[in-house]
């Protein structure tokens, strides 16, 4: 009796223990309980936190063992293998010492390779950045300490699980090819083949490979309503509803302009980036259009029709999937496709570590490794330098930036992949197809008139909602269809700005704002540079109308030029400025971030960005009379800015609901529309008359 009691009992205590078990997972799936991912091995917790427009259907879980999540986190969640890192990795080793033997040291000892030596009393700063160097060319990126952790969340980005579930590429020839894909008007015409002034054109863009295979592969599937109901509803009550029918560029997982879930490709081939935009001779003008990704090899381009005349249509695939794969996977696992050299100095000794924007530093772990985030106010970390009588973590006074990477861990497809050269992009999808714009009936206009809202009437806050055909070039100016604006000469912005204090805080297009509004108002420069290439603080001032212009870098990560050391004091913390603001001034804020990050893991933005809005959202409350721009990253089709789409969308999202002081300059369709492959875009000073039609003229702060 005694014994079938305690049988009874420990059924019970198994019931209450699985019960417990259950519920803790469900309040973990549902993300209300904290808990550190990686000690569910068979368990994928989505980061809604990440704001994507992406796949939000029930995560896919693989065919890992315990042991695999647990020995390499940064591949859970993903279809990564121990045995397709290891393998990319041994397939550098052998490249390398082929071709330098000397590297043959190298991947002996990785610990080494990136310590600086240990002589006391000694500057070994060149021998250092040479050391370092040669590492990187050696490829022996590799260490324990950096490619097996994940990089930031502990969870896994929508775009990722998106990218990286699939395999990596191994023939060059089943990548999406701009010489074999086609593109189609699929907009009815009229009488001899035209259309009309003000309507809206579609497209049917269809990617093939080099075989002239479809990229679709797999069946549509549809989600039983209920199913769908249920995800968006989720979404909804985390404030994360898609917004699927602005900047379509975004890579959705809709098959319409509205946020529906209800057909969603398994096994599909969707997730490249198309771009397509219409242009004219005469007039000169320009406009690009909306791409909705089908998730099927195929897509759709939308945008009106703003002026007459006969029209080319341009498309190219800015970037195949396959790319944003390989990015998705080298910042998962290698963290960056650029380094840094920490400057240590103390009147005894000197040497530089390896840094970044992570705390896992090759030959350093643990208590080895500086954090530097509250003496620079975002996060940095640089390994602690191992002359450790004479150096510690206080020593830190400047950074350098190291040699490209140019042997990563690769696949030989992946390399080629990586490295095909600039000027073979973009990869422009031919086409005959040529439009004649009339008239609208009875009309003889031959370009749509300005809207009789004035852009300075506009509410800031819907610049968040901009798409890419918010605008259009018409003879070298940028026309916005929503609003007009005004033309401002340097008269009208010196009253505009009076008693202001305009700061521009970012990396060197942030600097062109600062060189193209001080040069309209006309001030007087306070701190000048002196040489055309300057990464620091600049100042001008017009004492006769109380305003002053600024223009500070942002904090690290910074890329200095080749060679230059670039000291801590240069460069600024963006939420200790925003907390540093008084409450009784007049402010206009406008903040950059795009080209110094872009060689990052995604998350290092998204933590920037979530630090700023907090920091926004506190000086918003304590000063009514501050304007915050915030100017997205741009489009340019090189392989260090391939994540500028996603920057767009992080941007975006994270800094809108902030009110109606706060401004998105959405520069990305400008771009588009010209065609630009700049990483400094010539048409700057567009952006600039931009969002100052927007602000002056406002009503007074």
């Amino acid at each position: 009796m005694a014994k079938q009691c305690f049988l009874d009992r420990r059924k019970s205590y198994g019931l209450i223990v699985a019960a417990f078990v259950m519920a803790f997972i469900i309040l973990r799936y549902l993300e209300l309980i904290e808990f550190p991912v990686q000690n569910f091995a068979a368990l994928l917790v989505l980061n809604t936190s990440w704001l994507g427009t992406q796949k939000e259907e029930t995560p896919v879980l693989y065919n890992y063992t315990q042991n695999e999540t647990i020995q390499w986190p940064s591949l859970q969640a993903t279809a990564l293998t121990v045995n397709e890192v290891q393998s990319k990795i041994n397939r550098i080793k052998s490249q390398t010492i082929k071709g330098n033997r000397k590297c043959t040291s190298v991947h002996s000892d990785l610990y080494l390779a990136w310590r600086s030596s240990s002589n006391q009393s000694v500057d070994t700063r060149a021998d250092d950045f040479n050391k370092f160097n040669f590492a990187s060319s050696c490829g022996a990126l590799y260490n324990d300490e950096l490619v097996k952790p994940l990089p930031w969340s502990q969870l896994v980005s929508l775009w990722e699980q998106e990218y990286l579930s699939s395999p990596h590429v191994n023939d060059s020839q089943d990548i999406a090819s701009a010489s074999t894909s086609t593109i189609e008007l699929i907009t009815p015409v009229g009488i001899n083949g035209s259309l009309v002034m003000g309507s809206e054109v579609k497209f049917k863009i269809t990617l093939f490979n080099v075989r002239k295979e479809p990229r679709i592969q797999g069946l549509l599937q549809t989600l039983p309503n209920n199913t769908t109901a249920h995800l968006t509803q989720e979404l909804d009550n985390k404030n994360l509803t898609t917004r699927a029918s602005i900047n379509k560029n975004c890579l959705t997982n809709t098959t319409s302009l509205s946020s529906s879930y209800s057909y969603i490709l398994e096994d599909s081939k969707g997730g490249d980036l198309i771009n397509v935009w219409l242009v004219s001779d005469a007039p000169k003008a320009s406009i690009a259009a909306d791409v909705m990704d089908h998730r099927n090899g195929t897509y759709t381009a939308i945008t009106v029709l703003p002026w007459c005349g006969k029209l080319k249509v341009m498309s190219a695939i800015a970037h195949q999937r396959e790319k944003f794969r390989l990015m998705f996977y080298i910042q998962r696992v290698f963290k960056t496709t650029y380094w840094f050299a920490g400057n240590f100095h103390s009147p005894n000794a000197s040497e530089y570590t390896p840094c970044l924007p992570h705390p896992y530093i090759p030959g350093h772990t643990g208590n080895d490794v500086c954090n530097l985030t509250d003496m620079l106010g975002s996060p940095y970390f640089c390994g602690r330098p191992t002359k450790t009588k004479f150096l510690n973590c206080s020593d830190f006074i400047s950074t350098k930036r190291l040699n490209d990477f140019s042997n990563l861990a690769l696949s030989e497809t992946e390399t080629w992949l990586l490295h095909t050269p600039r000027e073979k992009r973009p990869f422009f999808i031919s086409n005959n197809i040529s439009i004649t714009v009339v008239p609208a009936q009875a009309s003889n206009e031959t370009v749509l008139s300005f809207s009789r809202l004035k852009c300075n009437e506009r509410k800031l806050s819907l610049s968040f909602k901009d798409n890419n055909s918010f605008g259009f070039f018409y003879l070298g100016e940028w026309r916005h269809l929503t609003c007009d604006l005004p033309k401002l000469n340097s008269s009208q912005l010196r009253e505009c700005l009076a008693d202001t204090k305009v700061i521009f805080l970012g990396d060197s297009n942030s600097r062109a704002q600062y060189d193209i509004l001080s040069g309209l108002v006309g001030c007087q420069e306070k701190m000048k540079r002196n040489s055309g290439v300057w990464h620091a603080p600049l100042l001008c001032e017009s004492e006769n109308n109380s305003l002053s212009i600024s223009y500070l870098p942002h904090s690290f990560p910074f890329f200095g030029s080749t060679g230059e050391e670039l000291p801590t004091e240069h460069v600024f913390s963006e939420t200790r400025f925003l907390d540093s603001v008084p409450a009784d001034a007049k402010y206009i804020i406008h903040f950059h971030h795009f080209l110094h990050l872009a060689p990052f893991h995604l998350g290092h933005m998204e933590h920037r960005l979530k630090l700023i809005r907090e920091a926004l959202k506190r000086l918003l409350d304590r000063n009514p009379h501050v304007i915050f721009l915030y100017q997205s990253a741009h489009s340019v089709y090189i392989r260090q800015t391939m994540n500028g789409i996603f920057y767009v969308e992080l941007q975006r999202r994270i800094l809108a609901g902030l009110g109606d002081r706060v401004m998105f300059v959405f520069t990305w369709p400008m771009t588009i529309a010209l065609d630009s492959n700049e990483v400094h875009p010539h048409i700057a000073d567009r952006f600039t008359k931009l969002y100052m039609g927007h602000i002056c003229g406002r009503a007074k702060l």
